[in-house]
């Protein structure tokens, strides 16, 4: 697996489009659970997918305030908050993922350097 040319491990996945109906199915599995980080997670990335931002914004914060140690919801966070124009927002998730990070090697099935390179090139999107 590569990032930007640079290789990060072994496997592969695929980046699909959101499929037609995901986002009100996602919503429906929020209902029935609503203190998942993982249902919320959900609702905010497919909402993101779909360029519903304040919605993904909304379900993001809340899936990393229910599991702050996740990775992924910082990070997508981080993303919304960039495309939202709101750099100072997306620079305190990013340096929050950093921090979660910091230390972390690249252990199977983690995808550490798979997520710290994402990282890397988003704070030099920010300029830093």
């Amino acid at each position: 697996m590569s990032l930007n040319g640079k290789p990060v491990g072994e496997g592969s996945f695929e980046i699909l489009p959101t499929r037609e109906g995901a986002l009100p199915e996602y919503q429906r599995l929020l209902a029935s659970s609503p203190t998942s980080a993982v249902a919320h997670f959900r609702v905010g990335a497919t909402a993101a997918l779909v360029g519903q931002l304040d919605l993904a914004e909304r379900h993001l914060r809340e899936a990393s305030r229910l599991s702050p140690t996740w990775w992924i919801p910082p990070l997508a966070l981080g993303r919304v908050y960039l495309r939202q124009g709101k750099r100072d927002e997306a620079r305190e998730r990013l340096f929050f993922l950093r921090g979660l990070l910091l230390g972390r090697r690249d252990e199977p099935e983690t995808r550490v350097a798979f997520y710290k390179m994402m990282l890397d090139d988003l704070l030099r999107e920010l300029g830093e």
